[in-house]
């Protein structure tokens, strides 16, 4: 969700409340994978992403 970033008021942030990873994908890097590309899709559109 995007709402203004805490910290920056003028700057847009993407927030992330939660994310679960199946059991048979867990402790592969699953979810690091997958926050670090919505991140940096955040990063790429000039948003914080916090999560």
């Amino acid at each position: 969700m995007r709402w203004p970033c805490r910290d920056e008021p003028g700057k847009p942030a993407r927030y992330f409340w939660g994310m679960a990873v199946d059991a048979s994908h867990r402790r592969q890097g699953a979810g690091r994978r997958l926050l670090a590309a919505v991140a940096g899709q955040a990063n790429a559109a000039g948003e914080f992403a916090i999560a």
